[in-house]
């Protein structure tokens, strides 16, 4: 007999459950977690996180530089919206093929190894990416990208948990994830300038050149990161005895900290699937992941269309500023939330809502644009687009350190994968939604009667933010339903393998 379910329903409460918001008493209602000194945890920060910081720079300019690229490349090798959605949602499926896999076997090996060995082969496929000759070639490469990059995020999201405790988690993913913004910048930027610049050099054009460049950094990267980083608290040369001594304390209180090794695979993935928190993690980042993804890839074809005279570099400024904003709103909110469980669940729970109501708002108002030029409420539209992605990437840090706080500690590793590859298939919905309504026949003919015009955008728009008001809305209920069954006590320390094997009997 497979782990009850009423068992792991509510296996990380340290303590019963107070009175008050169902999502954050079920989700983050503990004792208080030790907080490092602010001193410490800043000195663990300038030495954890840079590297892992510019991998993930890099790591977003390689995911997300096709966009770019897509302005001349659909030219090029004529590509249609709708094939351009599935060759950037391919990248998601294969994504999220390895990541449980990779994740468990970083127990066993060592992250460093995980970690080097992805960013060096991403390096290799995305440079490869700018010899494709058509349609089939791309997809293949955009899989095998999807594959190479799958380690990556999930396993430094696992890595950050050996250095940061609960309390202070939300913080230090914050600042991790402003890589993405950063990323966004640097792609916005760097992939118009390239593109510009470079067109036409050697009898090549630019969108080659833009991916033959950008995905040599990742390689270097990735054979200097298993120098530059360590293991665990114990291995770190530049932390004085007294201040390992007070860091692992400080993780070992948390009850995130666990000295068993790691229990069997199938055993962890089955512990961790049985699990309704998992599957409301999961539901709402497929709907988060569906909200960026739709954003990143079609936002710069969308403003192209509306504003035709704007040029890539324009174009990429745009997404800059964006960028900047996305870099400062994260930490802030994180410092904002951090220690206060009920406000950390009600920013995330805002966001996501919110979001979901203004995107469907401006699909619905997309519908009323008959022509492909830019009217006068346009731009109110579009900022309504990047608003939704703004609110989204802005508080992921928050949804990840409740994640991190819900989950038993011996799941960590599994359920992390689980949630980033299920719910990066909304990488895939997204884009093929909002490429599939564009161009479907019945939208053309409903909408614009003859021709393309902008309205063609609004359906896939209003749809995506259905799906992330319907997820947000699944993953609140879950807890409600948790707390309707008793739950057997847990360990500080989660279940290891023995308690797992006990269980299964």
């Amino acid at each position: 007999m497979s782990v009850p379910l009423v068992q792991k329903c509510c296996a990380s409460a340290a303590a019963p459950a107070p009175a008050g918001d169902s999502e954050s008493d079920v989700l983050l209602a503990a004792n208080a977690k030790a907080l490092c000194s602010e001193a410490l945890f800043k000195r663990v920060c300038w030495h954890v996180l840079p590297i892992l910081w510019l991998g993930y720079v890099v790591n977003i300019v390689d995911r997300t530089n096709l966009g770019y690229a897509q302005l001349q490349m659909s030219i090029d090798l004529s590509l249609s919206p709708k094939a351009f959605g599935t060759a950037s949602g391919l990248f998601f499926v294969a994504y999220a093929i390895t990541q449980v896999p990779c994740n468990h076997l970083m127990l066993h090996i060592g992250s460093r190894r995980i970690l080097a060995c992805s960013m060096v082969a991403w390096g290799f496929i995305s440079s490869a990416t700018s010899l494709v000759p058509g349609e089939r070639s791309l997809y293949m490469l955009r899989f095998a990208l999807g594959i190479a990059e799958s380690g990556y995020y999930p396993g430094t999201l696992l890595f950050l948990t050996k250095w940061f405790t609960e309390a202070q988690s939300g913080r230090a993913l914050a600042y991790f994830t402003t890589a993405a913004s950063v990323g966004g910048i640097v792609a916005s930027i760097g992939s118009g300038l390239t593109m510009t610049l470079l067109d036409g050099v050697g009898g090549v054009r630019g969108w080659r050149w833009l991916l033959a460049t950008q995905g040599l950094p990742s390689v270097v990267l990735g054979l200097l990161l298993p120098w530059v980083l360590c293991e665990r608290a114990e291995e770190a040369t530049w932390l004085s005895e007294e201040e390992k001594a007070t860091l692992v304390a400080a993780l070992e209180a948390g009850g995130k900290r666990s000295s068993e090794p790691p229990p069997p695979l199938l055993l962890t993935l089955r512990s961790a699937l049985s699990l309704p928190r998992t599957w409301g993690f999961v539901v709402q980042y497929m709907g988060v992941s569906c909200v960026m993804n739709g954003a990143r890839f079609f936002l710069p074809s969308e403003l192209k269309e509306a504003f035709p005279s704007w040029s890539p570099a324009r174009i990429g400024a745009f997404f800059a500023t964006v960028a900047v904003v996305k870099v400062g709103a994260a930490p802030r909110i994180a410092r904002w939330t951090e220690g206060d469980a009920a406000r950390r669940a009600a920013t995330v729970r805002s966001a996501f809502l919110g979001a979901g109501a203004v995107l469907m708002a401006a699909g619905g108002g997309m519908l009323f644009e008959r022509s492909a030029a830019a009217s006068a409420a346009t731009p109110a539209y579009l900022g309504c687009v990047v608003f939704a992605d703004i609110a989204v990437q802005a508080t992921i840090p928050l949804f990840w350190a409740m994640h991190h706080a819900a989950q038993p500690p011996a799941d960590a590793a599994c359920s992390i994968a689980l949630v980033n590859a299920i719910g990066n298939l909304g990488g895939f919905i997204g884009p093929y939604v909002l490429g599939a309504l564009h161009d479907s026949a019945a939208v053309s003919l409903a909408t614009c009667k003859a021709g393309r015009c902008f309205a063609q955008w609004g359906p896939g728009t209003a749809a995506i933010g259905f799906f992330l008001l319907s997820t947000t809305a699944f993953r609140l209920c879950v807890p409600r339903l948790c707390t309707r069954v008793p739950c057997l006590p847990q360990g500080s320390k989660g279940v290891g393998p023995a308690a797992i094997a006990a269980a299964a009997e």
